[in-house]
This record gives structure tokens, C-alpha cells and sequence, in this order.
């Protein structure tokens, strides 16, 4: 009710601007933990349908997937259901957004404030990114989203880097040199995994990389996200995205240079 509506945005603009723009990104994160504890508790209040498959079809109606089937049936259904906690929760994070910009704690000038002595976005990459938040700003979320994702894959290859992980693989055949490790498997390298801690990595895996979760990396590569998609339900995930990953400070001179020729 309104009461309660007011009591939650009250709470969360309590404090400086600081610490309301980190609630936000904290907050935000989903905690597998806690994931884990609803799948459990799920499978006790409804076991039959725990065993009955979910099939999940795309917008011309034909079956995709089967969500908890075969040997990985839990990690499925786990990233299924966070996938659909994080949509049923997105009514709580625009209106956190919609109150942050009404107080000037979230605008295109705070994030890009953020990222100005970040190293992981390079600075011949800096202007999609600034073309990204503008357009999120703008409401215009399809825009937001065709420069985010594919750059926020670089951002996590540029980690990957400075943590002294491998972007590169040989092809398989070996004549044709390298190819770029994609951003499904440098987000389960052991120096992403250890950076960002099981709770970060599984949400970006669930809204990138994941067929059993939002998967908007590989949907929106393949062409497979109608127009409507493109909303600001996905672009204020895609932006909380990158505002989580403006925590990470870079700033030895040395390994800056390195990571420029990359």
C-alpha cells in the first residue's frame, strides 16, 4: 500500500547522496544465497511441480528450452527463478532510479563521473559508452541497450586482463591464429570468479551469458529480442550492470598502460 510504498522510498533516500547511489547498487544484487533458500523452499511447498518441466518459448510461440531437465536441472531452475524475482522486482528498481533522478543522485553526469579514472572502459570506447547513459537517460532504452551490452562484455574482457586472465584462445585450427574468449566463459575464469564473488558473477552470468536466465547478451547478438524488449525494465539492469562495476577501482600507472594496448 502507499504507506508502505512510502516507508521503502523514504528508507532508501535516507543518508548522503553516496550512500543512497551504493543501497541502489548494492541492493540490487541478487543473493544466491537467499535465491537458493526460494528454490528450496519452493520444492517443499509445491513438489509435484518441482517435478514438472518449465518450457520457454520465443515471441513467434516455439518451444526454446526446458528449464529443469537433465543432469544441471537445479542450476537451471535457479537462474530461471532469479531470472523472474529480478522482473517481478523491477517495479522497486525504476522507481529507485525515477527517485534518484528526481534528487540528482543518478544522472548521465554521476555515472560518467564514476567511470573517469576507471580502466575498464578504454578511452577509444569512452564515447559509446557516454552515447549509452545519454540515451538511458533520454528514455531511449533501445539505443541504451544495442551500445551497453556488447560493451559491457568488453568491460569484463579489460577485467579479465588486469587480473592476469587469459582474452585470448587458440583457434582450432591453429593456422588461423586467436580468437576472443567469450564473455560466458571469461565470467567463469577463476579471476573473475575470485574478483567478484559468487553473488555478482552468478547475476551477471544470469543477465548476459545464461540460457536458463535473462540471457540478453546472446539474445540481443542473435537478433532474437523484439523492439518492445528493448525497455527501461532491461536498461535500468543493463546500467545497475555497469554502476556495480564502477566499484572496482584500477588505478596503478603501470598495469593502466597494459591494459590500453589491449
Amino acid at each position: 500500500d502507499n504507506n508502505q510504498l512510502n516507508a521503502f522510498v523514504e528508507d532508501f533516500l535516507s543518508g548522503t547522496p553516496r550512500d543512497v547511489f551504493i543501497k541502489y547498487v548494492t541492493n540490487n544484487i541478487p543473493k544466491i544465497n537467499i535465491e537458493r533458500q526460494h528454490q528450496k523452499e519452493e520444492a517443499e511447498q509445491f513438489p509435484l511441480l518441482d517435478f514438472i518441466r518449465t518450457t520457454t518459448f520465443d515471441s513467434s510461440g516455439n518451444p526454446i528450452k526446458n528449464v529443469g531437465m537433465g543432469k544441471d536441472a537445479e542450476h537451471q531452475k535457479l537462474m530461471y527463478s532469479m531470472y523472474k524475482r529480478m522482473i517481478i522486482s523491477a517495479v522497486f528498481l525504476r522507481i529507485e532510479v525515477t527517485k534518484m533522478e528526481e534528487k540528482k543522485i543518478l544522472s548521465k553526469d554521476v555515472i560518467l563521473d564514476e567511470f573517469k579514472d576507471s580502466l575498464l572502459i578504454s578511452k577509444t570506447q569512452f564515447g559509446i559508452f557516454e552515447r549509452g547513459i545519454e540515451a538511458y537517460f533520454d528514455h531511449d532504452y533501445l539505443v541504451t541497450c544495442h551500445l551497453l551490452i556488447p560493451l559491457f562484455e568488453s568491460t569484463i574482457r579489460r577485467l579479465t586482463a588486469f587480473q592476469g586472465g587469459q582474452i585470448l584462445r587458440q583457434s582450432k585450427d591453429p593456422l588461423n591464429g586467436n580468437e576472443y574468449i567469450a564473455l560466458d566463459s571469461l565470467l567463469d575464469c577463476n579471476e573473475i570468479k575470485n574478483l567478484l564473488k559468487e553473488d555478482v558473477q552468478m547475476y551477471f552470468k544470469n543477465l548476459f551469458t545464461d540460457q536458463n536466465g535473462w540471457n540478453l547478451r546472446n539474445l540481443t547478438s542473435h537478433g532474437l529480442i523484439q523492439t518492445n524488449e528493448f525497455n527501461s525494465t532491461t536498461a535500468d539492469r543493463i546500467v545497475h550492470a555497469f554502476c556495480l562495476l564502477s566499484m572496482i577501482k584500477l588505478n596503478d600507472s603501470e598495469e593502466k598502460e597494459n591494459t590500453d594496448k589491449q
